[in-house]
């Protein structure tokens, strides 16, 4: 959906996802949510993912979202992101969440929301292809 502004920048694209593979949550966050953000729940409420996560990501947001409604949220599927930073990745590394909805190669704590799924991503990429790891399907701790 393009706007006066030019077309929606989304932070986790969609390249092959399964409307059978959605959850409907209610955005109690207390601020719109945009397609394309990543998600997770911490003590009832829903936030945006960011640097530090150690409790992953319940999906990526399916439509906008305004606050106190509901809204769809794909709990699998393969989005390209982009990076933050210049990490190496190969075919299957985890990918953890970074500042301003990017992934990178985690800390210490830090919880995989997904792994790279390009054949052979380019030494340095600044986007990549991840499959999700939904917190409502598994989860794995960066050690």
């Amino acid at each position: 959906m393009a706007t006066s502004g030019g077309p929606k920048q989304r932070k986790f694209q969609p390249v092959e996802v399964s409307w059978a593979r959605r959850v409907k949550i209610y955005n109690n966050s207390g601020a719109a949510l945009s397609e394309g953000d990543g998600v997770y729940v911490s003590s009832g409420t829903v936030a945006k993912v960011g640097d530090d996560n150690t409790v992953g990501i319940l999906g990526v947001v399916c439509e906008d979202i305004a606050a106190s409604d509901y809204g769809w949220v794909y709990i699998e599927g393969v989005f390209k992101v982009k990076v933050n930073g210049t990490v190496d990745f190969a075919l299957l590394d985890p990918v953890y969440s970074a500042a301003s909805q990017k992934v990178d190669d985690g800390s210490s704590n830090d919880v995989a929301i997904g792994y790279i799924v390009n054949e052979n991503p380019a030494s340095g990429a600044s986007e990549v292809y991840i499959a999700i790891r939904s917190t409502l399907l598994s989860s794995t701790t960066h050690s």
